[in-house]
């Protein structure tokens, strides 16, 4: 670097204190020292790093103010904050951090300390975030610098002349001169369980230890090990935590600033969603005539879930979640546990030797249910329309999404855009179709929904394995144009509502459904047989 030798004025000297980089610039910031008038004041170089050229941009002649600058600091927007003081014989004396280089009245007073020596350092860790340290004291500002708040003082001043302050998100490491101690602040973490959208009592666990919620603690900046306690609260199920991660046990949860963090339940036969079991076409709950059992599914706070009574005579179980969450067998936490809604469920069919001389036997599906909903996703504007398969055993991983590829099932069986309020409602019907009944390729899901095009367009997505082909005539009601995918248009236009019901076929060992459809077109109602 090329010193700067110029005198600003006669008999004087400069301290730098500080410098602070932005692209090709380096700005230093510091005071000088008039003998002539006993002054000190500001000055500021900034140094061209390419040209190697150095030049003052502040040099306060001596009939400017008693302001000193020692620190400075930049956002991540580049705004510059510098941290001086003002000594002047009146109530405006102190400690301020200025926010324009060029301008000593775009400031905002910290503390009425006003000794440049015990200026400890200022740092910002983004744009609204910031920390000072004057003398013994460290100060949070959470809106750029406007207002500050003392929140901690440790045991004796600052070191004179060097930066005492790094800040890392919320974590502060701040020196002082007691044996030169380095002091840190751990990071506040404010616990809670939500049952159901209201606070209740339960735990969270952190690093191997449980804290009881609701509690406020403090831990080491970083990553830390966050997960909900193994054992449920009695007739509740672990949905998600506040962030939107489904996943019970989290070993990635990064704590960088004061946070909250909730782990949120349901309660079994509970609801927040006055249209949890809405919409006529869908069914909501099912008799199984080979055991006498009734699954059952419903939404509640953005969520779908699973109970079963095994009898007539026997309540409804816990429940699953269907929609996402660590108990899926095969699902990436995708954080999608908001904005679930409308779900259907039917039973899995399969053929046995008896349906068709030509069938031979064929193993019962290990997946007995499928449930399928829909989701909008904000970010988007486009509404999933969105499937899983479960089984009836019990135990965690009932549910697994549908998709055709085994490492990343994502179970979308269709995707479109939408507006807010509009309801899909769509509708499933399953059959399993190939050799290995623990494989959810295996499957054949006929998936009726709406799609809002045309006023409402009643539409049959079919789906079985990496299947590309297409049939223009097997679902073919209204004349339409031909299908280039396996979503069929079947009512092309004005459909405000519909239902449908299906019967399995077996044809030349051929498998396949018969539809039903009634739908309402125009104010009429319409039946149809495909």
């Amino acid at each position: 670097m090329q010193a700067y030798t110029s005198n600003f004025y006669y008999n004087c000297y400069v301290y730098l204190s500080d410098v602070i980089f932005d692209d090709n610039f380096a700005y230093f910031v510091g005071l000088q020292y008039l003998y002539s008038d006993g002054v000190y004041r500001r000055i500021s170089f900034k140094y061209n790093m390419s040209s190697n050229e150095c030049v003052p941009i502040i040099k306060d002649n001596p009939t400017g103010s008693n302001t000193t600058y020692k620190f400075a600091a930049t956002t991540p927007s580049k705004q510059m904050k510098i941290l001086g003081t003002l000594s002047v014989n009146s109530s405006d004396r102190g400690t301020y951090c200025y926010t324009d280089l060029n301008n000593v009245n775009a400031k905002y007073k910290i503390s009425d300390d006003f000794d440049w020596n015990f200026l400890g350092g200022i740092e910002f860790s983004d744009e609204n975030n910031g920390t000072a340290y004057i003398h013994s004291n460290l100060y949070k500002t959470t809106n750029g610098g406007i207002n500050w708040q003392q929140i901690l003082s440790v045991p004796s001043a600052v070191i004179q002349g060097d930066d005492n302050l790094q800040v890392f998100g919320d974590l502060i490491y701040a020196g002082c001169n007691q044996n030169s101690r380095l002091y840190y602040k751990n990071i506040g973490l404010t616990m809670s369980t939500v049952f159901d959208n209201a606070a209740g009592n339960w735990g969270i666990n952190i690093n191997g230890s449980t804290y009881n919620t609701p509690s406020n603690n403090f831990f080491r900046y970083g990553t830390i090990n966050v997960s909900t306690p193994t054992e449920d609260p009695t007739d509740k199920v672990f949905y998600c935590w506040n962030d939107g991660s489904m996943s019970r046990n989290r070993n990635d949860y990064s704590l960088t600033y004061a946070s909250n963090i909730s782990n949120i339940y349901k309660t079994r036969q509970k609801t927040t969603e006055d249209f949890a079991i809405s919409n006529a076409n869908q069914t909501k709950a099912i008799r199984i005539a080979s055991n006498g059992s009734t699954p059952m599914v419903h939404s509640s706070i953005g969520g779908i879930f699973y109970s079963e009574s095994s009898s007539p005579n026997v309540g409804f179980g816990n429940e699953s979640v269907v929609n996402g969450g660590q108990d899926y067998a095969q699902l990436p936490n995708s954080n999608t546990a908001d904005n679930n809604k409308n779900p259907s469920i039917n039973e899995i069919k399969y053929f046995s030797a008896g349906d068709n001389s030509n069938a031979g036997a064929v193993t019962p599906a290990v997946l007995t249910m499928a449930s399928v909903w829909e989701r909008r996703d904000p970010n988007t504007n486009n509404t999933d329309i969105l499937c899983a398969l479960g089984t009836t055993t019990g135990g965690y991983n009932l549910w697994t999404r549908y998709g055709s590829n085994l490492s990343a099932l994502d179970g979308k069986i269709t995707t479109f855009s939408t507006a807010a309020n509009f309801n899909s409602k769509p509708d499933i019907y399953s059959i399993f179709c190939g050799t290995d009944n623990t494989d959810v390729r295996d499957y054949l899901m006929i998936v009726p929904h709406l799609e809002p095009a045309s006023n409402g367009r009643l539409v049959v997505s079919v789906r079985y394995k990496n299947f590309q082909g297409y049939d223009n005539e097997a679902l073919r009601v209204e004349d339409i144009e031909n299908y280039e995918t396996n979503d069929y248009k079947v009512i092309k236009e004005n459909v405000s509502d519909y239902s449908v019901t299906y019967s399995p076929v077996l044809i030349n060992n051929s498998k396949g459904v018969y539809l039903y459809f009634t739908y309402k077109k125009n104010g009429n109602i319409i039946t149809k047989e495909t």
